[in-house]
């Protein structure tokens, strides 16, 4: 089954993004996380979950633009560097648009 795509104008670039991340997708890019994460609980039977090292951020990330952008400027060669290559504010939008695809611009409902 082929996916849905949508090309998203940024200042003179166009990049062909995925209009959905699915399951499987968003468990590679959350692995990144989890692959180092420790947890252990304090003294108290609390949870203690350190931070989370800035490089993941990044590698996850760079794996967000692998899975989910398809060209730029209509090209399907090097999307990583293409991605990082764009203007900062191109950049920025992009990564908006995509966060909003993938669900991350939703606030969570207070239970």
């Amino acid at each position: 089954m082929q996916r849905e795509t949508k090309v998203i104008k940024l200042g003179k670039h166009e990049v062909e993004v995925k209009t959905y991340i699915t399951g499987g997708e968003n468990r590679e890019i959350e692995d990144i996380y989890l692959k180092d994460m420790q947890v252990s609980v304090d003294g108290e039977g609390n949870t203690v979950i350190p931070g989370i090292d800035a490089k993941l951020a990044r590698e996850a990330q760079n794996k967000t633009f692998e899975i989910m952008v398809l060209k730029v400027d209509g090209n399907s060669e090097n999307i990583l560097e293409a991605v990082l290559a764009l203007p900062k504010e191109d950049y920025d939008n992009l990564v908006l648009e995509l966060n909003k695809l993938m669900g991350l611009d939703k606030k969570k409902e207070k239970k």
